[in-house]
């Protein structure tokens, strides 16, 4: 029988992860390129689904290529390398994937050809500004205790219910 501790098996799913990662994020770009380079060369005008199937492909793009960032932070030890922009760009482009993605399958039942472009222009819209407490207080903290996993949301503003306050963290030892 095999029993391991919650410890080495998080450490052995953690070893497979970035590799796992690099093999999703290769195959999701060559399988998302494809996808928009048929909608874009094709010679007939695009339909209402190829409208909103092209548009969540380059949603799925644009999250794969988020992934190596995930793949190299986790072969790293979870230590994010990449500086705050990075980390918030990042963050802000996965939001609007999981925002995007679920409304372009929603919505692709609107079968009207004169407003697919205007919803999906809406959609990445909507999709944007409910990443925007993403884009303003995501930071990064750097710990020197290594077996701590902490994730740090604080805003600079000096108003509000938390002005005063010590930035809420979360932190979990491995």
């Amino acid at each position: 029988t095999f029993l391991f501790s919650y410890t080495e098996s998080w450490l052995w799913l953690s070893s497979l992860q970035p590799a796992f990662l690099g093999l999703v994020t290769l195959v999701g770009l060559l399988g998302n390129a494809l996808v928009l380079g048929v909608f874009c060369l094709q010679r007939r005008p695009c339909s209402v689904a190829d409208i909103y199937l092209g548009n969540l492909a380059a949603a799925d793009l644009v999250m794969m290529c988020c992934l190596p960032f995930w793949a190299v932070t986790i072969a790293r030890g979870y230590q994010w390398d990449f500086g705050e922009l990075l980390c918030k760009l990042v963050n802000v482009a996965i939001t609007m994937n999981y925002m995007c993605s679920v409304l372009f399958l929603v919505l692709s039942r609107l079968r009207r050809a004169s407003w697919a472009k205007r919803v999906c222009l809406g959609i990445w819209t909507v999709g944007f500004l409910f990443t925007l407490p993403v884009l303003l207080f995501r930071t990064v903290s750097h710990l020197e205790d290594p077996a701590t996993v902490r994730s740090t949301l604080s805003s600079s503003s000096s108003s509000g219910p938390t002005s005063g306050r010590e930035p809420e963290t979360f932190s979990e030892q491995l």
